[in-house]
């Protein structure tokens, strides 16, 4: 058996870029920063908080849903799996990039406007 599943909580670095791929499909782009707290090395120092940054990607009613509510410095969760893609520019140089892929995409505790926590699948 093989699973692909990640699932991030941290805050929005940007608000997310919405684009039509169709007619009636839409994409939404976004940054989610997940920082790892500082922790007592064994020499009794303490090591730096370490901040990460994803490439977060939602289609369909999940990019509706982000362009409506999500928001730079909004704290969500995003659950959902990690892709790999490779694409050539117009100068036909390779490019790789990893991405989260969304499945679900909610707000951990009230959202900030309509105080509710409902997930969105």
């Amino acid at each position: 058996m093989f699973l692909n599943k990640v699932i991030l909580i941290g805050y929005v670095g940007m608000d997310p870029e919405v684009r039509y791929i169709r007619e009636n499909m839409a994409t939404a782009t976004f940054s989610l920063a997940t920082t790892q707290p500082s922790y007592r090395l064994r020499n009794g120092s303490m090591s730096p908080e370490h901040t990460d940054w994803h490439r977060v990607v939602s289609y369909g009613e999940q990019a509706l849903f982000c362009e409506k509510f999500v928001r730079k410095g909004h704290l969500i969760m995003v659950e959902g799996r990690i892709s790999y893609r490779k694409y050539s520019d117009k100068n036909s140089v390779m490019h790789s990039i990893t991405e989260i892929v969304t499945e679900r995409v909610g707000y951990v505790g009230n959202h900030p406007q309509e105080q509710n926590n409902n997930l969105r699948s």
